[in-house]
Order: structure tokens, then C-alpha cells, then sequence
């Protein structure tokens, strides 16, 4: 197994996407090192793709395995603000263990020309489905028909929950049913050194002191933030599931355990269904495209819209309802 690979890059490196990978680990991607026109990854105990479906032949649950790990990644992306077309997506560089679990992707920071295309065809037409072994016992109608909702629509990051659902690939997850009130603590999943964590914070949060590691100016990178004299607490009207609190930041809320802050486990709540916003003294949920919608006082939001949320107000991430309170 090769413990090095060097790629070429073919554009100049976005300095911001450079930043994003070096102050993040970013579940899925391979650390990278810039030497000057090329990238430089270590793969150690990996194998490539390429490798492993040339020496196996391809059962379903490998397959629905590999197109979920895939899909997660990209989905991350939306919180890390990286273009899926920059993601090595050939067989050859994309890795994996030699157990066949843990998919590994290449990301190049590069400023890239902005591509409506959509790259899982290209993983799939290009690189699995032409060159691999099949295994003829089992059932792959899902895939056909997969493929054909594939090619019926056009695709953004925003659009990946169709993609699950045409993939069949939620029935793989075996998501644990609440049956009562969670005792444990919700665990606020802390990106250090973050350029989004940092964004989101600027200006909201109680009185603290924010220094930008590796970015400091005249006032060696020091900001101070304003006050917040109250917060919102979303609270659930179904005793299973606990209390959403703004606490000067945002929230991403789904059920990726993975990427998201707050953790919902129904089947019907997408990886990345919301965002619950605090900006200033203003509160605002957002809908990430989910499959079955975010509702303010029964008021489904398109895709993407900030809604500003006020005392009282119903919020629902499709059918699990909470109401709005400050606190």
C-alpha cells in the first residue's frame, strides 16, 4: 500500500477553502499538505477504491455503505462552505480501509469555475459501475431506479435527501426510537479554530475575548464580543426530546450524529434538516432543504429562508413540534 500520493493542482488555491481544511478536521477528508502547484496526501493504511473493487466483488450493502459515507461528506460541505466539485472523485483517490469501511476523499482548495453539474454521476458512470463485479444473488432494482431519479433532476448539495431516499439507503441506518425522556447532556460539537464557528459568533454571545490563531493583525487578532441579555429556548411539546437553547450561536439540527448540533432520531428529520439562528437580540430558523420541511406556526419555509422567531411562536422540523420561549 502506497503511503504518499501527489496531485497536481490544475488552478491557483482558494486561500479561504486552504484555511477552512487546515483548522478543521473535517470527518471523511484526507489531510493535505500545499507545495506550491500540487498537494501532497499521506494515505497510510489505506487503500484506494479502485484497488478494492478490482479484488472484490460488489455486494449491496458495500454499495449503500459507500454511496452513504459519500452523500455525508458532501453534505458536511454545507457547514464548511466547500465545493463539491473540488472533491477527487476518482477511483484512484478515494481511499478506504482494507476492511472496506471508513471512505476517505481528497479535497482541493482551488478556485474553481462554478459547476452546475452534479459529481456522483461521474462516481458512478465513470468509476464503479462500468469496472466492477457484481454480486447476481441479490436484488439491485434500487439502483436502476436510483439511477433514474438521478437523471431526472438537477442537483445541488441542498437537494441530497432525494438522493437517500432514491438509494434506499435510510433503511440502512436503523435509527433508535425515543421511548423516553434522554437523561444525558446534548454534547455541542466544538469546531476549534473555525472560520464558520467564528462567523457565526462575531458580534453575539456574552462578553469574551476571540483570538484568530495564525490571523492576527495590528490588535493581534483580539475581538471583543457584545452582551446578550436574554436567549431563546425552543421547547419540545413531546416530553421525549429535550430543550433547543440558543447560546449566542447557531445550531445545526438533524439527525447526522456526525455534523449536527442537535440531534432529532426520527426517520422523518433530515441529516441536515435546520439551523436554530441567534444573531444580536434577533432569533431566526432556517430550513436546510429538508425532505419534509420546517413549519413556523404551521407555515412550511422554502429552502434556505431565515424566518425570525418571537415569543410564543410554533416551530416544527417536520412532524416534532416545540414552541418559543425567552428565557
Amino acid at each position: 500500500m502506497e503511503s504518499e500520493l501527489v496531485i497536481c493542482l490544475e488552478s491557483d488555491v482558494d486561500i479561504f477553502q486552504q484555511g477552512v481544511i487546515a483548522n478543521n478536521v473535517i470527518p471523511g477528508l484526507l489531510p493535505v499538505v500545499y507545495e506550491e502547484d500540487r498537494i501532497v496526501v499521506q494515505t497510510s493504511g489505506l487503500i484506494s477504491l479502485e484497488a478494492y473493487l478490482q479484488s472484490h466483488t460488489l455486494t449491496v450493502n458495500f454499495f449503500k455503505e459507500l454511496m452513504d459515507s459519500y452523500l455525508g461528506i458532501m453534505e458536511d460541505s454545507l457547514l464548511y462552505y466547500l465545493d463539491w466539485n473540488n472533491y477527487c472523485i476518482e477511483a484512484d483517490k478515494m481511499f478506504i480501509y482494507p476492511d472496506g469501511s471508513g471512505l476517505q476523499l481528497i479535497y482541493k482548495a482551488i478556485k474553481s469555475e462554478h459547476n452546475d453539474g452534479c459529481p456522483i454521476k461521474k462516481l458512478l458512470y465513470d468509476e464503479i459501475i462500468p469496472f466492477v463485479k457484481f454480486n447476481r444473488e441479490e436484488d439491485w432494482t434500487f439502483l436502476i431506479d436510483g439511477i433514474t431519479t438521478l437523471n431526472s433532476i438537477s442537483y445541488t448539495l441542498g437537494r441530497l435527501d432525494v438522493l437517500y431516499d432514491a438509494f434506499l439507503l435510510r433503511e440502512c441506518e436503523h435509527l433508535p426510537e425515543l421511548t423516553k425522556v434522554e437523561e444525558e447532556q446534548i454534547e455541542y460539537k466544538k469546531k476549534k479554530d473555525s472560520f464558520l464557528t467564528l462567523f457565526k459568533n462575531f458580534g453575539v454571545g456574552k462578553k469574551q475575548k476571540v483570538v484568530l490563531k495564525g490571523y492576527a493583525d495590528s490588535s493581534n487578532g483580539t475581538v471583543i464580543l457584545k452582551t446578550q441579555m436574554s436567549s431563546m429556548e425552543l421547547i419540545p411539546c413531546d416530553n421525549r426530546y429535550l430543550s433547543i437553547k440558543a447560546e449566542g450561536r447557531s445550531l445545526i439540527i438533524g439527525r447526522n450524529k456526525k455534523t449536527a448540533d442537535i440531534i432529532l432520531n426520527g426517520k422523518d428529520i433530515g441529516k441536515l434538516h435546520a439551523e436554530f439562528i441567534s444573531e444580536k437580540d434577533n432569533y431566526y430558523v432556517r430550513d436546510l432543504n429538508s425532505l419534509n420541511g420546517t413549519f413556523v406556526n404551521d407555515v412550511k419555509l422554502l429552502p434556505y429562508e431565515m424566518k425570525e422567531i418571537c415569543e410564543g411562536d410554533e416551530v416544527a422540523f417536520s412532524s416534532i413540534q416545540y414552541k418559543a420561549c425567552l428565557c
